[in-house]
């Protein structure tokens, strides 16, 4: 096809998009049918472009829709009754929220040394392979050790899970969620 011909049929796609545009859609693709039955390939491209011209943009889905389903990752709750469940000194007893960076439960100190509940936080187990989400995770775990004001929770403890990942325990201030 040479550049001509190629520019031609380019301009043949575009014209039947837009006289395609301004039927109903349930019109479009029977009359996007009889313009290319010549033309198989052009048929392909105008049913393309429709598509994506039907498709709802983007920048037009909210940030929410966008990313709920990185919230609803499932963080799997360890069975508290299995030694491994363990976090330190401390055994998970229920999820408190959870966000993009983990989950965060509520869970006591269980080595019987003395009784304290904590906020533990955890990655999910499908983080452990991206080395960016854990070297984060050890970011935040560092900026809150670092942190002292009596308004804000202080990191108390943390370490490594069994399978690698990183955790840590902080301050559990009872009280209504921010949102």
């Amino acid at each position: 096809m040479s550049d001509l011909a190629s520019a031609a049929w380019w301009r043949r796609v575009l014209d039947l998009v837009d006289q395609a545009l301004e039927r109903e859609p349930a019109d479009r693709a029977g009359f996007v049918a009889q313009c290319s039955a010549d033309d198989p390939a052009l048929g392909a491209e105008v049913a393309a472009l429709l598509a994506g011209a039907e498709a709802t943009p983007v920048l037009d889905t909210p940030a929410a829709a966008l990313a709920a389903p990185l919230f609803d990752e499932p963080v799997a709750l360890p069975d508290p009754t299995d030694p491994r469940a363990r976090f330190g000194p401390y055994r998970i007893l229920r999820e408190l929220g959870r966000g993009g960076m983990g989950a965060v439960y509520l869970a006591e100190r269980s080595d019987e040394q003395y009784q304290k509940l904590v906020a533990l936080k955890l990655l999910p187990a499908w983080s452990a392979g991206d080395d960016r989400r854990v070297q984060r995770f050890l970011d935040e775990r560092q900026i809150l050790a670092a942190l002292d004001h009596p308004d804000i929770a202080r990191l108390l403890d943390g370490g490594v899970t069994a399978d690698g990942l990183p955790w840590f325990a902080m301050e559990y201030v009872e009280g209504m969620p921010a949102d």
